[in-house]
């Protein structure tokens, strides 16, 4: 039994809205000296999602966290595992095929300037998923563009002006909008509020709140903000150069962390430390198209021995619904 087959939350029987599966994503890029070497990007990652649920993935900048959203939405294509979306295994699946299939996950992206076309009234962006898709007449269209506007926090007198004209939190709220076009079942979002003002991003926050409870939708929430991960999760997956170090509910893993990265990562976030054994981090994240042998973070465990930095642990099981790739996991702070 796979990983992603066993976090499922107990309290349902319901298929997984989402199901990855030892999911590998590997580039090949161009080394200083002129050759050529092998980044593994996502190097083996195992999860599920239930409907209505939020599973937050944090890790330091370079883990592999983007990369595995961007992945499971497929605009870039895995090296290898398996990425089942209701059932139904999209990992192959071709661009004609994968559209439709679009429609049941869309993407929120960090930056919403970046990701509105600047040529587009927000009327306009709304509605093209529509147009792709072949859905609704343009007084329906109109209609559907102006009720997302509405359930986002927006009016009807946005409907015809530019990306330019919003503030950063408004244009995240088009954003959402957009995602939300084709009444989608899961959203991947990458950072959404990591370019916003603190106080816009409790403001974006408790929208995609509110909009998970009227909706039902799932989220892959992807963040380095702890505090924003604490808020919204169900559960949290921590990365570690390209692998999930850590897989636990929420509560659980921000007050008794397993892997010696958690309790790092935790310890360095001053808004979550508290008094106590826990240290924050120290050195730096290795390169990945150069990983450590044994376990990749031994280089900066405190804990580590001669096992680590010999053979790589495996993601185990160590608690109901509790994950840790770790041989000597900690037992609790």
């Amino acid at each position: 039994m796979t990983i992603a087959e066993t976090t499922m939350p107990t309290a349902t029987c319901t298929q997984p809205i989402l199901q990855v599966e030892e999911l590998h994503t590997h580039f090949a890029a161009r080394h200083a000296s002129g050759g050529r070497r092998l980044v593994r990007a996502v190097d083996g990652v195992s999860f599920s999602i239930a409907p209505g649920e939020t599973l937050a993935v944090v890790g330091e900048s370079g883990c592999g966290k983007s990369t595995v959203g961007r992945t499971v939405v497929r605009l870039i294509n895995p090296t290898s595992g398996r990425i089942v979306l209701e059932g139904e295994d999209i990992t192959r699946t071709r661009e004609k095929q994968l559209r439709p299939l679009r429609r049941k996950m869309q993407m929120v992206f960090q930056d919403p300037y970046s990701s509105l076309d600047p040529h587009m009234t927000v009327g306009e962006a709304i509605a093209e998923p529509l147009e792709i898709h072949g859905l609704l007449d343009r007084s329906r269209r109109r209609a559907r563009v102006l009720e997302l506007l509405e359930r986002v926090g927006l009016g009807a007198q946005y409907l015809d002006r530019y990306p330019h004209e919003f503030s950063g939190g408004q244009r995240q709220r088009v954003g959402i909008a957009r995602a939300l076009t084709l009444n989608p079942k899961l959203i991947i979002a990458d950072e959404p509020v990591s370019a916003l003002d603190v106080s816009i991003q409790a403001q974006v926050i408790n929208l995609l709140l509110d909009l998970q409870q009227q909706l039902g939708l799932a989220y892959l929430f992807i963040s380095h903000d702890l505090a924003v991960v604490r808020h919204i999760s169900d559960r949290v997956a921590v990365m570690y150069l390209g692998r999930i170090v850590e897989l636990a509910a929420t509560e659980q893993l921000f007050a008794a962390p397993l892997h010696p990265y958690t309790d790092a990562l935790l310890a360095s976030a001053p808004r979550t430390s508290r008094k106590g054994s826990r240290k924050p981090l120290s050195g730096e994240v290795p390169d990945p198209a150069n990983p450590p042998a044994g376990c990749a973070f031994h280089p900066r465990c405190r804990f580590a021995q001669a096992r680590c930095r010999a053979e790589a642990p495996p993601l185990r099981d160590l608690a109901p619904g509790r994950f840790a790739g770790c041989h000597f996991p900690l037992t609790g702070t």
